[in-house]
């Protein structure tokens, strides 16, 4: 190695590489320079030659300077002055390349030395990692510092993980995202959607690019508020009808539902009379139903449904009547018989005792009610009993007179009695009356009750006809097509007070965790995208059926769902699954704006990822890794097992990228940073200060333009200073490409952060650009083979990428203070392959003004540029 090699060996170790040189000039350019300068020079007894023939001697500078770099060009037959001149320029190499060397040492004297600059070092990334556990483990807890293996860097290093604090591994999942939005936000009366972002049971995932919290979603419905009430289980089986009386017959009342999970079964209005409104369901939509889902029915529930957002109007009181419950048995008399067959119930000679009896299921006792027996009788006298038993010795004096008395024996062994009743009413045929037998309530009942119907008072006169039949009509004999059953059971309604905390809607937030009990820790990883923090109230459904505060087992680490971090939880010991309708197998937790305020769309964070039971992990060994692995993220999956297996834990999983990490900072950044830091010395003194100060802490700023002269020397001064921001359309804030903006809470939080280092006379303001929405209306004709309808699109979307390009390219940014040239649209338009000729042209303003010249922009707006064809028929003819 030569000694000029090994000093620029030694400088690039203790001096850095700098692109600015004091002696930029190569040794060709100087022999270059020697012989435009020696040309100039004539000798002193010949003024037609010049010295440049002496020192280059009928060689050029190019050809010196091969054999400058490469003596072995010149064949040992270099004239002396020309060695001499190379070995002059060799010499010069030192004094160049020291002299080169001093911009650097010098910025570096000044910016480390003096002011204490130095390069930044790798920042380490972290990851987000979830662990499964093994069958039989129930938890398991995970020390703080726990390392992972994520494999090699390009130098062969091993790159290890730890994790940042201790977590308590649980079977915990997020098995339900979701939240509430207003049709029309602050409108009264105006309807309210439940929006589903995740539902993992029914295979529903995020979306691949994420989604705005509060949003709509593809999965949503309807919102109802509801009430639920408690069925007794069993009376479901047959068919149902409900019995609704209003104080006031002017009264909307809620929608009725039988309620099972996911799945609802409306109840349908039977009539209205006046105060009273009667609904059924009929037993062959429940069995087709439970033929389907039979898991989905086990315990029902009756929900009134009101439409959200509407006063709730309880009735009065509601009754559930079950007719012909199957579980209902019946014996005759003579010991046979169903009850939906022919048969004799008090036998084919009945006589006073003699009686049928029905078996009820344990659910009437349960619930306790009012049982109503109606015999189809059969062939019954077309005249009154007294005529028809006109001719015996005692006939009866009127259809009531054969009565029944019912008998009701309990579980329990118990023996109740009602009074008598008439089987038969009316004046003329006689009409079959209802039976009816008040049940007790048995809350614990295990097994059902027997009611005994036995005939009593008088019998249907066979003796005495046995005795004398000549001139009499034969005894009519008790005969049944079947028997009808009808259990009516008054329901429990709420309190208005509890129905209107049941029911109160909002905005708000749900997270439903299935797989976790009471006292369990919740570990929530949230990867957002936002503008500002959210104010917001955390909540969870407790056993009081109420939602009660959760704050004091909260650890927010998102900042109100500002940053991508770790929400960690304890559910409370009286917590309980349901609430507001949400799937009973969850236990959720709820989040609403504090205050019920109602958050704008734009103002709402972009979810990109959500997991439960996850924790953060870093970069471990930071200054043993290689450079190039802060270059770019750790991919997805990359780490998938500890460096130490554990056998409770079955797999490790990264879902996501990491973040954060960057490869140490080069002298050459670390002075231009030095150098914008000492221009404005973290002070927003001048216009141009308040821009670097903004351009250096938000990357989300694509641009900040300052006023013009104009707006400056306006009087009266104005009393903030604005500046326009430009926002780069990666980090927008908004959903809209061709309009980017931040929202009004990142540019508050922006001018805050500015006003801290700017004087105290100075109120900044920043502000988005202003967009002005600029209608082409045009007529054209296309080439020949080109329909009207495909040539109009592809000329809209090419219009729009020559006009606005950052629409498609997110490296671009608006331009405030555009133009529109009407006439070089005009020329646009025609230069586009697919138009034949153009036949109008009009630009219409956002008032609708239209105009066949130049519009252009102010400084704080943006002209978009939104191509419309005038008219387009089918046959493809274009009409104004």
């Amino acid at each position: 190695m030569s000694d000029l090699e090994e000093l620029k060996k030694k400088l690039a170790v203790a001096v850095a590489e700098s692109t600015f040189e004091l002696e930029p000039r190569t040794a060709a350019a100087v022999l270059k320079n020697i012989e435009e300068y020696t040309r100039l020079i004539p000798f002193a007894g010949d003024k037609n030659a010049t010295w440049d023939r002496f020192w280059l001697a009928e060689r050029t500078p190019d050809k010196l300077g091969e054999i400058y770099r490469d003596v072995s060009l010149a064949g040992r037959a270099l004239p002396p002055h020309q060695a001499f001149l190379l070995a002059l320029l060799r010499l010069l190499e030192t004094p160049r390349l020291l002299m080169n060397t001093l911009p650097a040492r010098h910025r570096s004297l000044y910016y480390q030395n003096l002011l204490g600059f130095s390069p930044r070092d790798n920042q380490p990334d972290r990851v987000v990692v979830s662990f499964a556990l093994q069958r039989d483990i129930a938890q398991y807890l995970l020390p703080i510092g726990t390392p992972l293996d994520a494999g090699q860097d390009g130098a062969g290093n091993a790159i290890l993980y730890r994790t940042d604090e201790a977590l308590l591994i649980t079977r915990q999942r997020l098995s339900q995202l979701c939240w509430t939005r207003q049709e029309k936000p602050g409108e009264v009366g105006s309807e309210w959607w439940i929006c589903t972002a995740l539902d993992q049971d029914n295979n529903i995932d995020l979306p691949a690019d994420g989604i705005r919290l509060f949003s709509a979603t593809d999965n949503e419905q309807k919102l109802n508020q509801n009430i639920f009430l408690t069925l007794p289980p069993g009376l479901l089986n047959a068919d149902v009808q409900l019995e609704a009386r209003w104080e006031t017959e002017d009264t909307r009342g809620p929608l009725f539902s039988l309620v099972g999970d996911n799945a609802y079964l409306d109840f349908r209005p039977a009539g209205t009379d006046g105060q009273r409104t009667v609904y059924v369901l009929s037993s062959a939509t429940l069995r087709r139903e439970r033929e389907e889902a039979p898991q989905a029915w086990k315990t029902p529930h009756l929900a009134l449904r009101f439409p959200a957002g509407e006063a709730v109007v309880l009735p009065a009181s509601l009754t559930l009547t079950v007719s012909n419950d199957p579980a209902v048995s019946y014996l005759s008399h003579n010991r046979d018989g169903h009850i939906h067959a022919f048969s004799f119930p008090f036998g084919l000679q009945p006589q006073l005792g003699n009686a049928f009896e029905l078996a009820l299921p344990a659910a009437f006792l349960r619930t306790g009610g009012e049982l109503t027996i109606e015999p189809r009788w059969h062939d019954v006298p077309q005249e009154s009993f007294p005529r028809w038993y006109a001719d015996y010795p005692e006939p009866p004096a009127d259809n009531a007179v054969f009565k029944v008395r019912i008998h009701l024996l309990t579980p329990e062994g118990g023996l109740w009695q009602s009074e008598e009743q008439a089987l038969f009413s009316g004046e003329g045929v006689p009409q079959g009356a209802a039976l009816r037998v008040m049940l007790p309530a048995l809350a614990a009942a295990v097994s059902g009750c027997t009611v005994r119907v036995e005939l009593c008072s008088s019998d249907f006169l066979h003796a005495a006809w046995r005795q004398a039949p000549a001139g009499k009509n034969a005894p009519w004999t008790p005969q049944v097509s079947g028997i009808d059953t009808h259990f009516h059971c008054a329901l429990p309604l709420p309190t208005m007070a509890k129905a209107q905390r049941s029911t109160q809607i909002g905005q708000a937030l749900y997270l439903g965790f299935s797989e976790v009990a009471p006292g369990d820790s919740l570990s929530v990883y949230w990867s957002l995208s936002a503008s500002e923090a959210l104010a917001l109230s955390w909540f969870y459904y407790s056993q009081q059926e109420v939602w009660l505060p959760l704050e004091a087992e909260l650890l927010d680490g998102t900042g109100g769902l500002s940053a991508s971090a770790l929400w960690q939880a304890t559910l409370p010991a009286d917590c309980a699954p349901g609430g507001d309708g949400r799937a009973a197998e969850c236990y959720w937790i709820k989040a609403i704006p504090a205050g019920g305020a109602t958050l704008s769309t734009d103002r709402a964070p972009m979810l990109r990822a959500v997991m439960a039971g996850a924790m953060t992990a870093t970069l471990d060994n930071t200054t043993d890794i290689d450079d190039s692995h802060f270059v770019q993220a750790l991919p997805a999956g990359t780490i998938s097992q500890l460096v130490s297996p554990i056998a409770e834990i079955s797999r490790v999983s990264q879902p996501l990228p990491s973040t954060g990490g960057k490869v140490r900072e080069t002298e050459e950044k670390m002075f231009a940073r030095a150098a914008a830091r000492i221009t404005h010395r973290r002070r927003g003194i001048t216009w141009g200060d308040m821009r670097s100060l903004l351009m250096e802490q938000y990357p989300q700023l694509f641009d900040v333009q300052t006023p013009g002269v104009a707006q400056l020397n306006r009087i009266p001064a104005p009393k903030t200073q604005q500046l326009l921001v430009i926002p780069d359309s990666r980090y927008r804030d908004n959903d809209d490409a061709l309009r980017p903006a931040l929202s009004p809470g990142r540019l508050v939080t922006m001018a805050e952060w500015l006003a801290q280092y700017v004087s105290l006379w100075v109120t900044p303001e920043l502000v988005n650009p202003v967009y002005i929405d600029i209608t082409a209306r045009y007529r054209v004709t296309f080439t020949a083979g080109i329909s009207a309808g495909y040539g109009y699109q592809q000329l809209a979307g090419w219009l729009q990428r020559r006009y606005m390009p950052w629409g498609e390219n997110q490296q671009l940014a608006v331009t405030p203070g555009n133009q529109l040239d009407y006439y070089q649209l005009l020329a646009t338009i025609q230069q586009f392959p697919l138009v034949q000729r153009v036949l109008a042209l009009t630009l219409t303003d956002q008032d609708g003004v239209d105009q066949q010249q130049t519009i252009i922009a102010g400084d704080n707006e943006v002209l978009i540029l939104l191509p419309e064809p005038e008219a387009t028929s089918l046959n493809g003819e274009h009409h104004v």
